[in-house]
């Protein structure tokens, strides 16, 4: 009588029980460590999600947050069964990015399995040289790894493969809510996939449409679980987070336009004084460079003082 073998899937399952046992074995035996900085902010922004208070985004220096908390919603069951311990955080992002890896390599071989091996190739010298990218949950660098599975998912449902839209939304929601400056190529990546989509629709096999809107579907409702608390805190404060955000890169393209008509004058080569003159901006324009030529060409020296003030002084 022959040994049954086990499913993939129950194979993988169990390796991957077997692992969060023993994650779960080293941050509770693992040293106490104290962050600092952004990783500070990082841990504090991950207890807000933990007591669910957590509505948006990490801060932006610009007065706004960043669009929502998935990132630290992610972060905050490990962290939570942890004890609140902050090597908690690097565990977290260390199995998401494999998971983003493996999930790239594995869609990819479906189509090639030459390119799924350049891939792999290509992922070994970048991980070893940054092998921080890891473990950093830092939310400018944690959905970097991701972004690479969302162009891959996006490439997939423009060749024809709608069922991984839902996929491409989580990641895409993930990418925006961790840091806006995604928001753009994320959005492209979207418009992309669902207008490839929606062409399915007029599919005259029937199957294919009724994949394409069982697609669309999905995908709706996925959106709408994974922006429901940011646009809850939206809807309850006093101030939109995300129409803060609409505003500042608004004024920002406005201060652009503004800033271009006054560069290229001010770059012009036959702008002389009699144009500074009746000009003031120009010439208090070519004061700052003349400033600026002035500061670069002065030496200065770096004395570092006890407690880690940094001051300048001239050595000229």
């Amino acid at each position: 009588m022959t040994a049954r073998r086990l499913p993939a899937r129950t194979l993988i399952g169990l390796a991957c029980a077997v692992c969060i046992v023993a994650i779960g074995w080293q941050i509770r035996h693992a040293p106490e460590t104290y962050p600092y900085g952004d990783y500070a902010t990082t841990s504090i922004y991950t207890l807000r999600a933990v007591k669910g208070e957590l509505g948006t985004g990490a801060y932006s220096r610009f007065h706004w947050n960043h669009p929502g908390p998935l990132l630290y919603e992610m972060l905050a069951p490990l962290y939570a069964l942890s004890g609140r311990r902050e090597v908690s955080l690097k565990w977290t992002m260390l199995i998401v990015n494999v998971t983003a890896l493996a999930a790239l390599v594995m869609y990819v071989s479906r189509r090639s399995k030459w390119l799924a091996a350049t891939i792999a190739l290509a992922l070994v010298p970048l991980i070893w040289l940054e092998q921080r990218l890891l473990f950093w949950a830092w939310n400018p660098a944690a959905p970097l790894l991701s972004l690479a599975l969302a162009l891959a998912l996006a490439a997939g449902v423009c060749a024809g493969d709608v069922a991984v839209l839902p996929w491409l939304c989580v990641v895409v929601s993930f990418l925006v809510q961790s840091h806006v400056a995604l928001a753009p190529v994320s959005l492209l990546l979207t418009v992309v996939s669902v207008a490839a989509v929606l062409w399915r629709l007029r599919s005259p096999i029937p199957d294919d449409r009724r994949a394409a809107g069982r697609a669309l579907a999905v995908s709706a409702a996925v959106a709408v679980v994974l922006w429901a608390v940011p646009i809850a805190h939206d809807l309850r404060a006093s101030s939109s987070n995300l129409v803060a955000i609409a505003r500042f890169f608004a004024a920002s393209r406005r201060r652009t336009a503004l800033a271009m008509p006054q560069a290229a004058v001010t770059s012009a080569p036959s702008v002389g004084s009699a144009a500074a003159t009746a000009c003031p901006s120009l010439s208090s324009a070519r004061n700052s460079r003349s400033i600026l030529a002035r500061r670069r060409r002065e030496r200065t020296t770096l004395i570092v003082m006890p407690y880690n003030h940094v001051v300048m002084r001239d050595s000229g």
